[in-house]
């Protein structure tokens, strides 16, 4: 049966409403045709099913909007001037969403920019960005899962026909060039379905990511955070989770993401040891079926050449108190998943709600304490500082090779590295002050001789 609605929106080509549904707040879009759009209802069920925030699901519900409005109406308008769209045109269409989010009618490419006047769209901040362009990932990710459950339903249940990829993608293993004949033409009515039916493969070729814009305010994000002041960082912290996690960062120099991918079978309490695996080399088993494999090939993961961590004094004593506190009284169990880090009812990963909130705290608390804004990257920078600075050797000798640090941050290249390599000059003054002071009857032209 048609339902039919009535509500107008600020889009062209859909309607979002608010609606409420088993006591959730909850956005559908209606198409041109009156009808429900079930993909994106699975989408929505798929982000509260996650327990995903009622800000979020907002924001990712206005980003689909836009991205369904944008996709139809640059199909329409590439169809309109008589141009073929096909899967690879259509990737175009999608990997071209960030610049049409950034731009819209101030764009330099006269196509996006002709799409954006048609759709009367206005250039976004880079937060809304960044949001919008998240939850398109997410949209296209989550395509394989639909489609699976289409085959389910009878032909009559669905308003998608499922496009074969070898249809959408005819070069893929073939050296011959279709004619425009033979060519799969994808239009404003079939373009959603288009859509689903390459969601995966769209999102591994367009493989969309925010535009880069400057902000009014720098990170000092290729600094060191001080290491006198993060002591004092954690105090001021509100949250034990917050407390939890920086005592981790600053102790490890783990990047955020590899942090908030640790399980609790990551952690051994009674052996104070860590593990960091790539989420890539995991059974889904390992986050207790949480992820699809698609979204858990798709979790956030830069290559580490070890999966040991290697834990620093004294912020390491912190980390493990603040540890036992966190999973005694704030992080309850739950049979969903077993990610170390959740949000406050425990029931979505940090690493899937995002760490926008974690990071803006991160900058309050830095600007507060010393006046700069850092990003929590920074604790990284902090602890390569401190192994080649600071770290004891034994005797007044301090700081461990590059190559040695670099084999305990996990850079697979020494010139990674170096790149964190902050050189404390008062350190090394002090040091070399310290070595004449205690050899008075140093000679150097003694070192000079076998060099020669």
């Amino acid at each position: 049966m048609t339902e039919y609605y009535t509500f107008m929106s600020k889009y062209k080509n859909i309607n979002l409403i608010p609606y409420k549904e088993n006591g959730s707040s909850i956005f559908l879009i209606i198409n041109q045709d009156g009808k429900r759009e079930q993909y994106f209802d699975f989408f929505t069920k798929n982000l509260i099913q996650r327990r995903f925030t009622k800000n979020t699901i907002q924001s990712y519900s206005y980003g689909i909007a836009t991205f369904i409005d944008y996709v139809i109406e640059y199909t329409q308008y590439l169809n309109e001037i008589k141009t073929l769209v096909d899967g690879y045109q259509l990737r175009d269409i999608i990997s071209n969403f960030p610049l049409f989010l950034s731009g819209a009618t101030n764009s330099s490419n006269p196509h996006i920019k002709a799409v954006a006047e048609r759709l009367k769209a206005n250039p976004l901040s880079p937060a809304t960005e960044e949001s919008y362009v998240a939850a398109t990932n997410h949209y296209l990710l989550l395509s394989e899962e639909f489609r699976i459950r289409l085959f389910d339903l009878d032909e009559g249940d669905t308003d998608y026909v499922l496009i074969d990829e070898q249809k959408l993608f005819p070069w893929i293993g073939t050296k011959k060039e279709l004619s425009k004949a033979e060519k799969f033409q994808i239009n404003s009515k079939n373009v959603l379905s288009s859509v689903i039916s390459g969601g995966i493969k769209f999102k591994q070729m367009a493989a969309i990511t925010a535009t880069k814009r400057s902000r009014e305010k720098p990170i000092n994000d290729d600094k060191e955070f001080p290491i006198k002041s993060v002591f004092n960082l954690i105090d001021k912290a509100t949250s034990v989770l917050d407390k939890t996690l920086l005592s981790l960062l600053a102790a490890s120099g783990l990047r955020t993401s590899e942090a908030l991918l640790l399980t609790l079978d990551d952690i051994d309490i009674e052996n104070k040891s860590i593990k960091v695996v790539d989420p890539k080399s995991r059974p889904i088993n390992d986050y207790n079926g949480y992820f699809s494999i698609e979204e858990k090939n798709e979790l956030p993961f830069k290559t580490r050449s070890t999966e040991d961590v290697f834990l620093i004094k004294p912020f390491d004593d912190l980390f493990w108190k603040y540890l036992t506190e966190y999973l005694s009284n704030h992080r309850n169990l739950t049979s969903k998943h077993n990610l170390l880090f959740t949000n406050k009812d425990n029931s979505v990963p940090l690493v899937v709600s995002g760490t926008k909130s974690f990071i803006q705290r991160f900058r309050y608390l830095s600007k507060k304490q010393i006046g700069s804004n850092y990003s929590p990257h920074s604790l990284r920078h902090m602890y390569i500082s401190y192994l080649v600075n600071y770290f004891p050797m034994g005797g007044d000798r301090f700081g461990l090779p590059a190559a040695q640090a670099q084999k305990l941050v996990g850079h697979s290249s020494l010139n990674s590295t170096q790149k964190y390599i902050h050189p404390d000059i008062e350190m090394h003054q002090l040091q070399q002050k310290n070595f004449f002071d205690n050899n008075k009857d140093f000679d150097l032209n003694n070192i000079r001789g076998t060099l020669k």
